[in-house]
């Protein structure tokens, strides 16, 4: 019998400066391993995106037996001429900050 189950956490990104104060109207894009977006969006006055659901792993049965897929995120961070990337991988709800300088 197919069955699968999956364990998501909550992310929610805060963009701030060099001078750490909050960016708005940077263009955020979380893309999983295999190409799929999770999110276009881009941060508001406070410098955030909207809380979104990353999974961590999902778990299915095959012929072979259970299988597990593990997700790795790419975070690209862009306004103007600048950007910035960096992996992310989910293990808990996670509220972070990161810095676009």
């Amino acid at each position: 019998t197919a069955a699968q189950y999956s364990i998501q956490w909550t992310y929610q990104l805060t963009v701030v400066g060099a001078d750490k104060l909050p960016l708005p109207g940077v263009k955020v894009d979380i893309v999983d391993q295999n190409g799929v977006t999770h999110l276009s969006a881009v941060t508001g006055p406070e410098g955030r995106t909207d809380p979104i659901a990353l999974t961590e792993f999902r778990r299915f049965n095959t012929q072979l037996g259970i299988e597990k897929q593990e997700f790795t995120y790419r975070v690209t961070l862009s306004l103007g001429e600048r950007a910035r990337e960096f992996p992310l991988r989910i293990k808990a709800p996670l509220q972070q900050v990161q810095t676009l300088p």
